[in-house]
């Protein structure tokens, strides 16, 4: 399965790469992963104090950033029994994101998918799973709609944040409270119950089918696990999980 990976906010592909490499030396050598890795479309930088933190410049997003207090309120984040409401909490009605910005962001991979049939999975980093959860929910929209082949059949989301779709013009959180649709692919969910943004994690989680839903938790926070015993654990999991899901396909495909 060839994969494309998405990087988080104020991430690289290269960075990214980094990040993973534990898990790509453990599987280097085995066919059935391959991968492409690319940078998200807007050049930024991170917050004062967080240079250090997000490795190398350059940094990039993959769809702008416009809601003025959210950096303020994410230090803060809510911890509500329900992850859902610890989102509409954090949000407290503000517009996050363009939604001129999310269709560029979607669109340009949509484009990518088009070039390399080959690439039938994605793997998503904070708010690369943001946007990898949204582009599957995109692509059973227009399934629905207009008949559209879809590409993507497996999403691997590490640190996840809930889907997002245009609605009315607007790009709005797609949360257990309303979705028209789940998503209905088999999703891997690599998350730590520790991590300060916790419930973001299981509003995708629960944004997704559980029928073909599996969850990881690793031993570190808000990142990408690299220890040698998480990571075997890991790959473990993923290889039973994409097994166990190997003859999936899609309903109306």
């Amino acid at each position: 399965m060839k994969f494309l990976c998405l990087h988080g906010a104020y991430g690289s592909a290269k960075n990214f790469q980094a990040q993973l490499s534990p898990f790509l030396d453990e599987v280097k050598d085995r066919a059935e992963y391959s991968f492409m890795w690319i940078d998200g479309i807007h050049e930024t930088a991170p917050p004062d104090g967080f240079q250090d933190y997000f490795r190398a410049a350059p940094w990039h997003r993959h769809i702008k950033f416009e809601a003025a207090n959210f950096l303020k309120r994410i230090r803060q984040f809510p911890q509500e029994q329900r992850a859902e409401d610890s989102i509409w909490f954090l949000l407290a009605g503000e517009q996050l994101i363009p939604a001129e910005s999310l269709t560029e962001a979607l669109e340009r991979i949509f484009k990518i998918l088009d070039e390399d049939s080959e690439i039938t999975g994605l793997i998503g980093y904070s708010e690369g799973s943001m946007i990898a959860a949204s582009l599957v929910l995109e692509e059973q929209r227009r399934r629905k709609e207009h008949g559209t082949l879809r590409s993507i059949e497996r999403a691997v989301f590490f640190a996840g944040w809930p889907p997002m779709a245009v609605v009315d013009g607007q790009a709005r959180l797609v949360l257990l409270d309303s979705p028209d649709d789940f998503i209905d692919i088999p999703t891997f969910h690599v998350i730590r119950c520790n991590d300060p943004y916790l419930n973001s994690s299981m509003s995708l989680y629960t944004a997704c089918d559980e029928d073909c839903a599996e969850m990881l938790d690793h031993g570190q926070g808000h990142t990408v696990p690299r220890g040698p015993r998480t990571m075997k654990e890991l790959i473990t999991v993923l290889d039973k999980f994409l097994d166990t899901n190997k003859d999936f396909q899609f309903e109306d495909n």
